[in-house]
């Protein structure tokens, strides 16, 4: 199957002069003040289906040329000598001259490795770098075995401005009001441990007194993938806690379905959960670069003994976690998509130069 790729031609079309258009003008001319006007217009899908055209591109520039002046004369009928169209039309490239072979060229798309290399701390080229002059160095480490004569085009993206450069959330939850996919799983107990709040996720095995429940919390598999110097971090708070190790954040690779059989390593914070809603510190998490995983709360309460009226065993903190984010080093900033033609030419010795056209 043919790969079909239009591009965008501009047509300046000057009224003056267009030899089917002659008698309209002289008439229009020989009047003591004729309209004189400048515009850009844009072919629609009406205009290439009046031209018979179904594939909505002209097959030729000599067919646009042909075809253009009468649509702007009836688009335009009162306009005298001396106004102009800019014209935007969709042009077939395979009839495009020269096109082919950029139709062919091979594709890289830089990488976040790539501008890293070229010395950018960012996602991208920053405005004031001059791309065309970095790419070839990309290429060059990137493309092996070239040949003489082949075309790459180089797609990368640019900021619009300076971006701010600091860590970004690659993976981001916000509990307000969600469970955002998270699943509870019951270990023991026969209450609902895990509940959805208006401003977070609450773990409690206090009702009325306290009850013993060992209840988890899962996410979804965390996929992160060519992902590097990754950092933790979680907003949380907790109350009412005799013992802060019946709660635990869990990290597990292996994790199938079960929370019994899967290892789990667990995250021990600086700052860790206190009476006030507060997020950690950015805790070093790159010994999960570049793999899947699930993180988990695992909860558990001790329940009071009714026997013992006068002892109080029970152990039931209120747990309540407003955010989880897994953040990388990341860029803020507007950019722009661009592209551009690069062709390796032979010179002494059979070292390759790239060129940009």
């Amino acid at each position: 199957m043919k790969r079909i790729i239009y591009c965008l031609a501009l047509l300046g079309i000057t009224l003056l002069g267009c030899n089917p258009m002659e008698d309209i003008y002289d008439e229009m001319d020989s009047s003591d003040n004729p309209i004189v006007g400048a515009e850009s217009y844009t072919l629609t899908d009406d205009d290439y289906a009046d031209f018979d055209l179904g594939f909505g591109s002209f097959n030729s520039e000599q067919q646009a040329k042909d075809s253009i002046p009468q649509l702007l004369a009836n688009l335009y009928p009162f306009w005298g000598q001396g106004s102009s169209v800019l014209v935007n039309y969709n042009l077939y490239i395979g009839n495009a001259e020269g096109v082919s072979d950029l139709t062919n060229s091979d594709i890289y798309t830089l990488s976040n490795a790539d501008y890293a290399a070229t010395g950018s701390d960012a996602f991208g080229f920053y405005p004031n770098v001059n791309a065309t002059a970095k790419i070839p160095e990309v290429l060059t480490s990137q493309i092996a075995s070239p040949v003489e004569g082949q075309i790459v085009l180089a797609k990368y993206k640019q900021y619009t401005e300076t971006p701010v450069v600091g860590l970004a959330n690659l993976v981001d939850y916000n509990f307000a009001g969600s469970f955002e996919g998270w699943t509870p799983v019951e270990e023991s107990g026969a209450d609902i441990v895990w509940t959805s709040e208006t401003g977070y996720v609450q773990g409690n095995g206090f009702f009325g007194d306290q009850f013993s429940n060992v209840e988890w919390l899962v996410s979804p598999s965390i996929d992160l993938s060519g992902e590097d110097n990754l950092k933790f971090q979680i907003t949380q708070e907790l109350d009412f806690a005799g013992d802060t190790s019946l709660i635990k954040i869990l990290v597990s690779t292996d994790y199938a379905g079960d929370v019994l059989t899967a290892n789990w390593n667990e995250i021990t914070l600086a700052n860790p959960a206190t009476g006030d809603m507060a997020s950690s510190e950015d805790y070093d998490f790159s010994a999960y670069d570049g793999q899947t995983i699930n993180v988990a709360f695992k909860y558990t309460s001790i329940g009071d003994d009714p026997a013992t009226t006068t002892v109080d065993e029970g152990d039931a903190g209120r747990w309540r976690i407003a955010s989880l984010a897994i953040k990388t080093l990341g860029a803020t900033g507007n950019t722009n998509s661009k592209g551009e033609y690069f062709m390796y030419s032979v010179e002494i010795g059979k070292r390759y130069k790239i060129h940009t056209f």
